[in-house]
């Protein structure tokens, strides 16, 4: 009798590397002596590091200091895009307490939420808008990993495109009641807002964003892809671990599309919005009513005018 050797258990480690940190945690100072970006914007710096110095999590940073088409700039201080934020040990805690968020918002999925729940700051609110990422074009993404086969035959690219569009065509309605509670209610802000890997439904959020304030496309590009930039090497030791997890039965070239951003994939989205819009500006208005005067609400809310000698304005070279 021949016997069918099934990859569950494997798979059952596999979820779990890609959700934790696999002890890849670095070390910083005292959460007092931890570097605020506004904090250093305020005492004259003119490019500050805008990824925050966090042991349980590796892509949360201030969306402050792009400029916009008008010459303004994005406050400081006010918004702050994550990935998730269940790892943060007690130091972490206390740093963002300096921070003075007033709500985090929460984009990942419901069982996402249970199974692994975000650790806040006591003075902070918390806000679910949940997005199920792992299910598009009838593909179950997770599923995936019990057939390294299929995966490693899998156009993980153009999966990655995929889950970008349905950010547009599922999630619009949840993005505009963000977006509107962003702009009307006074203690939405200082906000941080995050999915799981901080990069698909919190950059397709933090673009939408940028866009509603007037930020170029080109600086809002620049911002997305900072996430490869920040996870790389994160992103390393997840592969390395999960192909040893699957007795190396999955290929990197395969993994590595679904962990990390490219222009093409957040393009996507943008493509999307519009085919069904017929433009991006109309996709803000009709699908996420952006209209006159809820822009008119955003930008007085996180912008302002940029300093005398340009002091804080950042060249898209400059970004980090």
């Amino acid at each position: 009798m021949k016997h069918t050797h099934r990859f569950q258990l494997p798979t059952l480690l596999l979820l779990a590397a890609l959700a934790t940190g696999c002890g890849d945690r670095p070390n910083h100072p005292p959460p007092s002596e931890r570097s605020i970006p506004a904090a250093a914007i305020a005492a004259g710096s003119a490019d500050p590091e805008r990824l925050l110095p966090l042991t349980g999590a590796h892509n949360v940073r201030d969306l402050g200091g792009y400029t916009t088409a008008d010459g303004q700039r994005v406050k400081w201080g006010q918004l702050y895009r994550a990935d998730a934020l269940s790892k943060l040990d007690d130091a972490d805690l206390d740093y963002l307490t300096r921070l003075g968020l007033r709500r985090v918002v929460d984009f990942r999925s419901e069982s996402e939420q249970q199974d692994a729940p975000d650790r806040l700051p006591t003075d902070a609110e918390y806000r679910s808008h949940p997005m199920t990422a792992s299910t598009v074009g009838g593909i179950d993404v997770y599923a995936l990993f019990r057939d390294p086969k299929r995966l490693n035959a899998t156009d993980t690219g153009e999966l990655m495109r995929d889950i970008n569009r349905q950010l547009v065509t599922d999630y619009t309605p949840k993005y505009r009641t963000w977006l509107h509670q962003l702009a009307t209610d006074d203690s939405a802000s200082p906000q941080m807002f995050h999915c799981t890997a901080g990069k698909d439904r919190t950059g397709f959020a933090a673009a939408i964003l940028l866009s509603a304030l007037g930020v170029p496309r080109e600086q809002i590009m620049a911002d997305y892809l900072l996430s490869a930039t920040y996870i790389a090497n994160h992103n390393e030791r997840r592969i390395r671990r999960i192909q040893l997890l699957s007795l190396w039965r999955i290929r990197a070239e395969a993994l590595r599309p679904m962990m990390t951003v490219q222009s093409s994939f957040l393009q996507a989205a943008f493509d999307e919005a519009e085919r069904r819009y017929g433009s991006f500006d109309d996709y803000l208005s009709e699908g996420l009513g952006v209209n006159a005067v809820l822009r008119k609400q955003l930008r007085a809310r996180f912008l302002e005018a940029t300093p005398r000698g340009g002091r804080g304005e950042l060249s898209v070279g400059s970004l980090r």
